[in-house]
């Protein structure tokens, strides 16, 4: 060739190169033979230049919309000194400029940030040593895209506890993550009252629930959720339905101290005490039952809603039956635990000899003017109520007397 020139004597030989190159490095075998026999030598020649391109193919991996990862192997020529770096470049295959991505990557590889979405790019790749810049080893395009979607949303939340200034929110996992694992959620709240959700977290929640606090009492709120992974934030969950801000309320504990205080033939006089924990909401009732023990079966002796009072008298009880009494509290949560009556009743008459009361007065002797009225009156009791007769030790009681009578007292009046 125009370069190569080999000339041979009897007794020498030379080979010359004009303008040497990279691609002339390598072993040169010089033969030598005759009748006599043959021989070999061979001699290693390094051209001193810029390396030649890296090996390829680019191998790129983990790309996404905006980065991806480079690698390559070492050129095979490496122009006779040691490689010292790598340049990568990058275009996009719709333009003809190389942008500079790393003037100084010590390793076989490279990673490429800040990529613009929906761009398709072509890298490529010089090795350097130290006479210049190699020869360019170019990439496939590649199309800067993610390989993953924004996940689905979640379902609609729900609230576990509230308060009147609080509630706890969950929710569970979207049925497809998009691709990437999700990083967290974004949890929004809008109050009844108002038009715009507005963020309940300022940092990505990791968990399934969230503690919403600052809440206005007794203000409606709904809740919705998104999902975000690698590629975004996904479509909000549909808002769950309305919690009311306000301290929760449970049903009353039983009434305090349940008694009989007293039986007649027909009825039971009951009383009892307010309950000692009322659930948080006042007491608007009791409901008092019944149960017939011969019979077993318990009845209701109040109107559904109860009565406001705390004693009672049941009536219309069979004489000489036997009772169990139940008294239950009633608030806007509903009707809380019964406490029951002590013992089980015997209806019937308790008997009670007469007894009276005298006044004081009443022991002296009362005088009384002439022409003036007298009036005595005297507290009784007994069980059945006693019999009532005045009379007088000598002699009868004048027809103008008054008598007058009750379960509890007498009263004469003349």
């Amino acid at each position: 060739t125009a370069r190569l020139d080999i000339k041979s004597t009897d007794f020498a030989t030379s080979l010359s190169v004009k303008e040497a190159v990279r691609i002339d490095s390598g072993h040169y075998i010089l033969l030598v033979k005759n009748v006599a026999g043959e021989k070999t030598a061979s001699v290693h020649v390094k051209v001193l230049d810029r390396p030649g391109p890296p090996e390829g193919p680019v191998v790129i991996t983990g790309a996404t919309a905006e980065k991806c990862m480079l690698a390559w192997k070492p050129p095979l020529q490496d122009g006779g000194s040691d490689i010292s770096h790598y340049v990568v470049e990058r275009r996009e295959t719709s333009r003809l400029v190389w942008t500079l991505v790393d003037a100084n990557v010590q390793t076989l590889s490279c990673k490429v940030t800040k990529l613009l979405e929906g761009n398709e790019y072509i890298f490529r790749i010089m090795a350097v040593n130290k006479y210049g810049v190699g020869e360019p080893l170019e990439s496939e395009p590649v199309l800067a895209k993610n390989p993953f979607v924004v996940p689905l949303p979640p379902k609609a939340p729900e609230v576990s506890a509230v308060t009147k200034d609080s509630m706890i929110v969950v929710w569970n996992r979207p049925a497809s993550d998009g691709g990437s694992e999700i990083l967290g959620y974004v949890l929004e709240k809008r109050d009844k009252e108002g038009i715009r959700w507005t963020r309940c977290n300022k940092r990505l929640i990791s968990e399934l629930r969230y503690r919403v606090t600052g809440l206005l009492e007794n203000h409606d709120y709904e809740y919705r959720v998104s999902a975000e992974n690698a590629a975004g934030l996904s479509e909000p969950s549909p808002p769950s339905i309305y919690y009311k801000a306000c301290d929760p309320i449970y049903k009353p504990g039983p009434p305090n101290n349940p008694k009989a205080i007293d039986v007649t033939r027909s009825s039971v006089f009951l009383s009892w005490g307010k309950p000692i924990y009322d659930g948080g909401s006042e007491i608007q009732g009791y409901i008092v039952e019944a149960c017939d023990v011969s019979v077993g079966e318990w009845a209701i002796c109040t109107p559904p809603t109860g009565i406001k009072k705390t004693n009672m008298e049941v009536e219309k009880l069979l004489e000489k039956h036997e009772y169990k009494f139940r008294i239950c509290a009633v608030n806007k949560a509903g009707v809380g635990e019964h406490a029951d009556v002590p013992g089980i009743i015997l209806v019937e008459e308790k008997l009670e000899a007469p007894d009276l009361d005298l006044d004081l007065e009443l022991r002296k002797v009362i005088n009384v003017r002439a022409g003036g009225s007298l009036r005595l009156f005297v507290p009784i009791r007994g069980r059945p109520t006693p019999e009532v007769k005045w009379s007088k030790v000598d002699g009868d009681i004048r027809e103008a007397a008054i008598i007058d009578s009750t379960s509890s007292f007498t009263s004469l009046v003349l």
